[in-house]
């Protein structure tokens, strides 16, 4: 809520001055509320304020970043359960970040699209989509977001009734998880002695 609190007082600003600059960020901070209202759960929200901010985003000429407007809608339409329309918006999202030559953003959304095909039902194509994106994951994602592909993996398999292959994943999904911990103790523990 702390995010979302300083995007609004940042919103106010950006009326204040009127020049490209602060049009484009007007159009940015939008989204970013957007994306807090998802992280809130928040759905119609954060749908509300991605549309405010695609349309902005064309007005200025610049339609090749809205694809981080299709992603905050693909989200909210996964979060209220409507993984077909969370999968359409996925499509047009990454049309935009082909443009931006943004493959992580593409790979991301392909995570979102395995755990649509999960929630639907469509085992294989979920668990094909994950093993073809698992060593970008490894790569380029971080700790907390491995942790979350390797229990989406586990839960495939488990649906699948491969019990063996979803323990296996399971169990990476927790050795990720007390690394996060650990390292998050550590800082924590660092933050205190410091502040004695």
């Amino acid at each position: 809520k702390g995010a979302l609190k300083s995007y609004k007082k940042a919103l106010k600003i950006t009326y204040k001055v009127e020049n490209f600059e602060s049009e484009m960020l007007r159009a940015n901070v939008l989204n970013n509320i957007g994306v807090s209202y998802v992280n809130l759960k928040e759905y119609e929200l954060a749908e509300s304020y991605a549309i405010a901010s695609m349309e902005q985003k064309k007005m200025l000429g610049q339609e090749s970043s809205i694809g981080y407007c299709y992603q905050v809608l693909a989200k909210s339409a996964y979060g209220r359960a409507k993984f077909d329309l969370a999968i359409k918006y996925l499509e047009q999202d990454d049309k935009k970040f082909v443009i931006l030559l943004n493959q992580d953003e593409i790979d991301g959304n392909h995570f979102i699209r395995a755990k649509c095909y999960l929630a639907k039902g469509r085992l294989e194509k979920s668990r094909d989509i994950l093993v073809s994106i698992e060593e970008v994951y490894l790569d380029r994602f971080s700790k907390s977001e491995q942790a979350e592909f390797y229990e989406t993996l586990s839960s495939v398999y488990q649906r699948m009734g491969d019990l063996k292959l979803a323990n296996d994943y399971l169990r990476v999904t927790l050795k990720l998880r007390k690394e996060i911990d650990v390292k998050n103790d550590k800082k924590i523990v660092g933050e205190f002695v410091d502040f004695i």
